[in-house]
């Protein structure tokens, strides 16, 4: 078997990383700034793999693919556990591609007597004229990276035609996906405006119709913000103590400083381009030419800070006339929004992040928020006035003392869709409005029914202020989540579309329970979902496999997950090592 590749009439290997270029960025050892080369055997493969820790900040590499015409295109990659040193990130990218693919499989499949290279699905592509790029998360967030192989199988015709028409086809798309604004930022590098873009390039050639990108967390904004009450991610007093804990070596460093301080670096070296994250994306998605929407989320909730912090600079710090009241006088550290002043923060918030951003709407999302209002003195005066009782009096769930809180909740829905006009007028298109809650009459963690936070949810969607609602909660006694039949048959009568929403039965519990909730889903008519923190789904490429085919449902009902499995190749020798023999004799044993 020929060093260099393993041919066969169907399947080619480049096992010979060392043919990487530039050539000058390559070792025999491990060395600062490069990768190391190091030889390995399977059963079936020889050749050398480029290999760094995390320590180690070194370079994009290319190698030459030599190929024509369309490929199913493979990696082989190592991810040891005896090492001890993170979960590696592989990053890779076709030399015509304007992103990096990011890979994250997390546990190692090693055993004690065992280690193996994992060979994981990349792409379909036509290959003529281009290489593969391969990178390494770098800096801070230094990740270890060892990369063994391309494995390219040609495509026959009619895969090819299949494969185009099913790209071609954009009425696939029914999954919607949010994107938190910043806790991809905890992951791996991000040192260029090209590392945003790898957040949104997978959702080319996949089902996703809709994307929903975090811009504010409350009254915290992830983009620059001249808003008066909010504050920019980077400003305040928790920064400066992240800046504090890199300059002073006397202090440990975890992993948590070194995600917000990448998280930091990353946001203010984009804001000092004059780079809004959001707007990167947005255009790169409206580049791409297939149809998917860019909405911009709100986080509802305007919280506080426990212990108080008068100089972190917090909007409930500033105004503690404006938080939440309990029943029994406890004050909340948490804005009401009871408060005009409370709804325009947020109302400012979303006229400016409309006006920056090209965006075809926004979500309110009331998942990250309950509780919204409770019995503030604008709540007290308005249900004195119209019954000339003391809402305190009554039973909390006494629906005169609802509906007073949802009259001033949909007022302010009133006021947020006015907004979204009057920026859709002077940009020349109609701005969409859709909601991220739970069905109307279940609870959701730390809030109840919908009604019971202000929230009138079917009310709104009857007056037609809603193009989406966006469905996640759970059925005790069907244990079906988000499904909400009065969501549906509402929005069909109303021109909202239904969304269903859940993470945890997609991403968690088995293919029989996922089947189990495609049918329920089909039998009650939903027929678009939602998947939320997708940016960490992507990455793993058995999941994502699966959650990008949302919109086929006869192949997502009949999914063989096998078929999409990462496959493990046992390794037999590294740098001339015997591993068969040696391993679990080298590997640590102790207490």
């Amino acid at each position: 078997m020929a060093s260099d590749s393993v041919e066969s009439p169907v399947v080619r290997y480049i096992t010979q990383m060392d043919a990487c270029q530039p050539r000058g960025a390559l070792s025999d050892r491990m060395e600062q700034g490069k990768w190391q080369l190091i030889t390995y055997e399977t059963e079936e493969l020889k050749g050398v793999m480029i290999g760094a820790l995390s320590i180690i900040n070194a370079p994009n590499l290319t190698i030459p693919l030599d190929a024509a015409g369309w490929h199913k295109v493979y990696i082989g990659y190592w991810n040891p556990s005896h090492l001890y040193d993170d979960d590696p990130i592989i990053k890779v990218k076709l030399s015509g591609q304007p992103a990096f693919r990011i890979f994250h499989e997390g546990i190692s499949a090693d055993r004690q007597d065992s280690t193996f290279l994992r060979e994981a699905f990349f792409d379909h592509a036509d290959l003529t004229g281009q290489d593969l790029v391969i990178g390494k998360s770098n800096g801070i967030l230094g990740k270890q990276m060892f990369f063994a192989y391309v494995k390219l199988v040609p495509m026959r015709l009619e895969e090819v035609e299949q494969l185009t028409n099913n790209r071609a086809d954009l009425s696939k798309r029914n999954l919607a996906v949010s994107i938190d604004g910043a806790s991809f930022l905890h992951l791996c590098e991000f040192s260029s405006p090209n590392d945003i873009l790898s957040l949104v390039e997978p959702y080319r050639h996949s089902d996703v119709g809709r994307i929903f990108w975090a811009v504010c967390y409350g009254a915290l904004t992830n983009y620059p913000t001249k808003v008066k009450g909010a504050q920019f991610r980077t400003d305040g007093a928790w920064p400066n103590l992240i800046d504090q804990v890199f300059e002073d070596r006397d202090h440990g460093i975890t992993s948590r400083h070194r995600g917000e301080k990448q998280t930091l670096n990353t946001l203010r070296a984009l804001a000092a381009d004059g780079i809004i994250p959001q707007q990167l994306a947005a255009d790169h998605v409206h580049n791409m030419g297939v149809g998917i929407k860019f909405d911009l989320m709100f986080r509802m909730g305007i919280l506080g800070v426990l212990p108080r912090q008068p100089d972190r600079g917090d909007f409930v710090s500033e105004h503690p006339e404006y938080r939440q009241v309990l029943r029994d006088g406890t004050v909340v550290e948490k804005a009401s929004y009871a408060f005009p002043e409370v709804q325009n923060l947020m109302l400012n918030l979303i006229l400016e992040a409309t006006t920056l951003i090209d965006a075809d709407g926004i979500n309110l999302c009331y998942t990250r928020g309950p509780r919204f209002l409770s019995y503030e003195q604008p709540i007290l005066d308005a249900f004195s006035s119209k019954y000339g009782e003391d809402a305190r009096s009554v039973d909390p769930s006494d629906p005169r003392l609802l509906q007073t809180r949802a009259g001033i909740m949909t007022e302010f829905m009133h006021k947020v869709r006015r907004t979204l006009d009057e920026v859709g007028a002077a940009k020349g298109k109609r701005l969409e409005l859709s909601i991220w809650a739970w069905p109307h009459d279940q609870d959701v963690w730390l809030g109840n029914r919908p009604i019971d936070e202000g929230l009138d949810i079917l009310a709104w969607i009857k007056a037609g202020l809603l193009d989406s609602v966006v469905s996640r909660g759970r059925d005790p006694d069907t244990g079906i989540y988000g499904i909400d039949s009065d969501y549906i048959s509402l929005g069909k009568a109303h021109n909202c579309e239904f969304i269903l929403a859940d993470g945890e039965y997609m991403h968690g519990l088995g293919e029989e329970r996922r089947k189990h909730w495609l049918s329920a889903a089909k039998e009650a008519g939903a027929e678009y979902f939602a998947y939320w923190d997708a940016d960490f789904a992507q990455i793993n490429p058995e999941l994502w496999a699966w959650l990008r085919r949302m919109g086929h449902q006869d192949e997502q009902l009949n999914w063989d997950p096998e078929a999409h499995q990462i496959k493990s190749i046992r390794l037999h020798k590294i740098d001339g090592i015997d591993i068969l023999q040696g391993l679990s004799q080298t590997v640590y044993s102790g207490g």
